[in-house]
């Protein structure tokens, strides 16, 4: 079930994840993700296959979970690459 989109009243767009165009579909995902895995095994083969030649290691939800947390990481550090680029700030800065 998709929620109503709020309208943004943020002054910048860009100031609140609210009025990010994808934030809402990004939060229904993780919604959905969360429901999935708190009603499935760990131990759980996936439904279908995977595409790629990692499909065969990507044998139960365990494996699934790790994969996406791997991604994720490896893309973020990607994205963090980006901005030391653009901004020239390295490391974790002042705290």
């Amino acid at each position: 079930m998709a929620r109503k989109r709020r309208p943004c009243r943020c002054s910048s767009r860009l100031s609140e994840p609210a009025c990010w165009p994808s934030s809402t579909g990004y939060d229904d995902q993780c919604r959905h993700s969360d429901a999935v895995i708190a009603r499935t095994p760990l131990s759980a083969p996936p439904q279908g296959r995977h595409p790629e030649p990692m499909g065969d290691e990507l044998a139960d939800l365990r494996g699934i979970i790790m994969h996406v947390i791997e991604e994720t990481a490896r893309h973020a550090g990607h994205l963090d690459i980006a901005r030391e680029l653009l901004d020239g700030r390295t490391g974790l800065g002042p705290r």
